[in-house]
């Protein structure tokens, strides 16, 4: 071998002729080349040989027959236009003339001109593919010496198997699935799953093709689909989108599209357990190959390949209320010590206090405490009085005795004139702008009780993002700046800079949030029967109040009741307050529509929600859905709903279930070396803030041939 390289070297390093082909004789002019004598009668024009001795036997190319001294006439190796181009077969630079290896295939040509090692017909002196196995010699074959990948004292450019995997080299070919920039046919795991071709290749033999996975289908509609690659090119041989080297791993079958035979495909049960199995005890671990698994019917786990068709789901959805927050909103001025006491004497108590009973009607209410007498400042208050504040921020059951201390704490001002602060603590409760007044001199401040908020909440007492925020209001008086048509007793500001927040400025920031109002009269007045504007009486304000916030129930009628401050019953306290809540969950109408959130993605680059191409209520699909809504029980299914629109469903029924079609697509990720899932939430809300309900969708993308 250590000869060839010498040939080869010594064959570059002579000058190869340069002189035009249009040069004269003698002179360097035009015609040189076709005119210049040919001594040897090789078809290889003197002026194109006799300055060089390619074989280094003293003897001038231009003199003899076989300038490379490869046992083949330079007459059947310089073609028919030499002055043009001398043939150069294995496109090295140097002309098969003077090339030893002019196959470049690691083998003089001087000792193969009586072989043809792969039964072509072909020389092998002559063949530019020696071994036949469609791969050419250049190559398989090193320009600097020859490459014996398996090290198995054949070169490749004569090897049927490069790299001794036990699969021809004609069945691998020169590709590289694995982008590693080593070639199939020297690569000992070409398609780079984790498993060496060695195993994927069947039964060992060289003669024998490698081995096909029977049962592959395709991953985009589950039907049966042959990729036709053998199983050691195929990074996925059952096509189910999960890599090979991935369902080894985690026990299943590469070669079968569901390894545990349950009717769920191994890519959505792999991941199932890449999004629920955390600790290893989910009953979602090792979902792939648990025939007792599956996926749950409400789960929502979608395959979708980059750019194949969209998928189309029907999305049922629950309106009943499932989250709300719940502010106890005190009028603590002089008259209201009995309410007072009915709050911090039933808040907390286990089973039967307003926190139990709440969560009886919603699953997930929390509960806060807010306060507010009047500004102290002219005719309007005394020192200690407060234009709102908060006792404690909105708290989950497992603070009930910190909301109870909250309570206990809160204390009964004296107060100035009768109307209060109603519409600016409202306001405040929707904001936590706070503010500063001053009048004649003095001054007052609320602080910005919103900067205390984390986590998305919102308002003073921090209500949460997902919560339907509701007031229930305690006092026996009107309002300073109530609504407009109010008795003349409630008096409007005066001599305030800035002036305070006026009823229209309040409802106008509780409607931005979707808040509800239920008022609750501590005074001898009978409110619920008596809407209409009275002497000091709080019932016009409320009444106003719970109108303007669509607190309104099915029969029309505001939530406003009566609690006279000579109820001798806690008992009957609770049932009051505990009635409007369930009144608020059960009859009072939600406009519902969706909204998509995305968990952390596995991409920073792509935002889940980009999988989610529409969404539309069932009634406005093709063909749609029937039926599009179902009534709670005891309401006529025409009375559930008001209308249908293109986003979603007006004045819902709490308790309806509405039907949605949703249509997916995966325009955005070409999928990786793995399965990715990414999964995005479709949020059904009432009235554009309140998630009533929810539903997580697992977008699968299987892996693909995209970046890492």
């Amino acid at each position: 071998m250590h000869h060839l390289r010498l040939a080869l070297l010594l064959a570059l390093a002579l000058p190869a002729c340069t002189v035009p082909r249009d040069t004269p004789p003698g002179d360097g002019g035009p015609g040189a080349c076709e005119q210049s004598p040919d001594r040897d009668g090789d078809g290889v024009p003197d002026v194109l040989e006799e300055l060089l001795d390619t074989d280094r036997d003293f003897v001038s190319d231009a003199d003899e027959t076989d300038s490379d001294g490869d046992g083949r006439d330079d007459a059947l190796e310089a073609g028919d236009t030499p002055c043009v181009s001398l043939p150069d077969r294995d496109g090295d630079g140097v002309p098969d003339v003077r090339d030893v290896d002019g196959n470049d295939d690691s083998v003089l040509d001087a000792t193969q001109w009586e072989t043809d090692l792969d039964g072509d017909d072909v020389v092998d002196g002559l063949d530019t593919d020696t071994d036949g196995d469609g791969i050419a010699n250049t190559i398989e074959q090193d320009a600097s010496e020859p490459v014996d990948t398996d090290d198995d004292g054949t070169p490749d450019a004569l090897d049927p198997d490069s790299d001794g995997d036990t699969i021809s080299d004609a069945h691998e070919a020169a590709g590289d699935p694995d982008a590693d920039d080593v070639p199939s046919f020297r690569d000992l795991d070409a398609d780079g799953d984790g498993i060496l071709d060695a195993d994927e290749a069947g039964d060992g033999e060289l003669t024998t093709p490698p081995i096909t996975c029977d049962d592959e289908i395709d991953v985009a509609t589950g039907e049966p689909a042959d990729d036709e690659l053998v199983d050691a090119l195929d990074v996925d041989r059952d096509g189910d989108g999960v890599r090979d080297g991935d369902e080894r791993d985690a026990g299943m079958d590469p070669c079968d599209p569901d390894s545990d035979d349950d009717g769920f495909g191994d890519l959505v049960e792999y991941a199932r357990h890449d999004v629920e199995c955390e600790d290893g005890t989910e009953e979602a671990c090792g979902c792939a190959i648990d025939p007792d698994c599956g996926i749950p019917s409400d789960d929502y786990y979608v395959v979708l390949p980059y750019e194949a068709p969209s998928v189309v789901r029907e999305l049922e959805l629950s309106t009943l209320l499932r989250v709300a927050d719940v502010l106890l909103l005190a009028d603590t001025t002089g008259s209201m010590g009995r309410v007072l006491e009915h709050i911090q004497d039933t808040v907390a108590v286990p089973g039967t206090g307003l926190i139990d009973r709440i969560r009886d009607r919603v699953p997930s209410a929390w509960l806060g405490g807010g306060y507010h007498d009047d500004f102290p400042l002219g005719i309007y208050g005394s020192g200690d009085d407060r234009v709102f504040g908060i006792a404690i921020e909105m708290s989950p059951p497992e603070r009930a005795a910190d909301v109870q201390a909250a309570f206990e704490a809160l204390q009964i001002h004296v107060g100035g004139d009768w109307p209060e602060s109603n519409s600016e603590a409202l306001l405040q409760v929707a904001t936590g702008r706070g503010g500063a007044w001053s009048m004649n001199g003095y001054f007052y401040t609320i602080p910005r009780l919103s900067e205390d908020c984390e986590d998305g909440r919102w308002g003073a007492p921090c209500f949460r993002s997902n919560a339907l925020p509701i007031v229930v209001h305690f006092s026996d008086a009107c309002a300073h700046n109530g609504p407009p048509g109010d008795h003349a007793s409630c008096s409007p500001y005066q001599g305030f800079t800035p002036a305070p927040a006026t009823w229209s400025d309040a409802i106008a920031a509780m409607n931005a949030r979707a808040m509800r109002y239920v008022g609750i009269n501590a005074g001898e007045s009978h409110c619920e029967d008596e809407p209409g504007p009275a002497e000091s009486a709080p019932c016009f304000f409320m009444h106003q109040t719970a109108i303007a916030t669509g607190t309104v129930d099915l029969d029309g009628r505001a939530l406003v009741y009566d609690m006279p401050q000579g109820a001798t019953s806690t008992q009957e306290f609770v049932d009051t307050v505990t009635e409007a809540i369930d009144t608020v969950a059960t009859r009072i109408p939600f406009d519902i529509d969706t909204a998509l959130r995305a968990e952390p993605s596995p991409r920073p680059e792509i935002d889940p929600r980009a999988f989610v191409r529409d969404r539309r209520p069932g009634c406005r699909a093709t063909p749609p859905i029937e039926p599009c809504w179902d009534a709670p029980d005891g309401i006529p299914h025409d009375r559930a709903v008001g209308e249908v629109t293109d986003e979603g469903f007006t004045e819902v029924i709490p308790g309806t279930t509405v039907r949605f079609q949703v249509e997916l697509a995966n325009e955005v990720h070409r999928g990786g070396p793995h399965p990715e899932v990414f999964v995005t939430w479709i949020d059904l809300r009432g009235d554009g803030v309140t998630v009533l309900d929810s539903r997580a969708v697992y977008v699968v993308v299987p892996a693909g041939d995209g970046p890492g």
